[in-house]
């Protein structure tokens, strides 16, 4: 049950008062009682007392204890309102521990995987760039415009000063990382990782058409496995 902190303290106050004239009371009915007299003013001090230990507990159970120290973003009940157990009292948030929340598409999350590294930017702070971690994905679709997205949980290494909940921005998933290897613009070419393509290459001779196979394929660039040489030129098609 929902307990009202002002009426345990209401409570609290009343017994206090019952129990500090019971013992002048007891007094009284000493002085000339019968047993029955006593007895029932006996028990009235013993159910006060356990009526005393209650209002106690109820009280301090009327007070909120927050499971960690953070900041209060929000407030959700006023004072002397009722609320059920499942309904939010206020929002704390360690703003010494972040996380982000990204969502891809259903295309997309078959190729991500717990750990894979990720690059942020946040709208705030558009030349910072955070990295972070893949912390799983959350099964449960979201659907928004027709589009079947998922969340991904990020971990924040590191982040700038002022960084708040809310704020948004964009992410990069790195679901491999290669360094050293030949590419080619992703603009020149339209290719699947893994696969192959067909390339007209400039040459001394004329337009040469060749085979060329694709490795990983990232947002800018595209990684070359045969197929082409270091300075020659493609011809693209518009």
């Amino acid at each position: 049950a929902v307990i009202d902190f002002l009426t345990a303290q209401g409570e609290l106050g009343r017994l206090r008062a019952v129990l500090s004239s019971l013992p002048r009371l007891l007094g009284l009915l000493d002085q000339g009682a019968d047993e029955r007299e006593l007895a029932a003013a006996r028990q009235a001090v013993r159910e006060a007392e356990e009526a005393l230990r209650k209002a106690r507990a109820d009280l301090a159970a009327a007070v909120l204890v927050a499971p960690f120290p953070g900041t209060v973003l929000s407030v959700e009940a006023e004072i002397g309102e009722s609320v059920s157990p499942d309904s939010p009292v206020l929002v704390l948030a360690d703003l010494s521990r972040m996380e982000a929340r990204a969502t891809v598409t259903q295309a997309e999350v078959g190729f991500v995987e717990e750990g894979q590294p990720v690059i942020l930017r946040f709208d705030a702070f558009p030349e910072v760039e955070i990295r972070g971690q893949v912390l799983g994905i959350v099964p449960e679709p979201l659907g928004t415009g027709g589009v079947v997205t998922y969340a991904v949980p990020i971990s924040l290494e590191s982040f700038p000063e002022g960084l708040l909940p809310g704020m948004t921005g964009d992410g990069e998933i790195v679901l491999a990382e290669k360094r050293d290897v030949l590419v080619l613009p992703r603009r020149a070419i339209r290719a699947r990782p893994n696969s192959t393509v067909t390339l007209k290459v400039l040459t001394e001779e004329g337009i040469e058409t060749r085979t060329v196979r694709i490795g990983l394929v990232g947002e800018l660039n595209a990684e070359i496995l045969s197929g082409l040489a270091e300075g020659e030129r493609v011809v693209v098609e518009r």
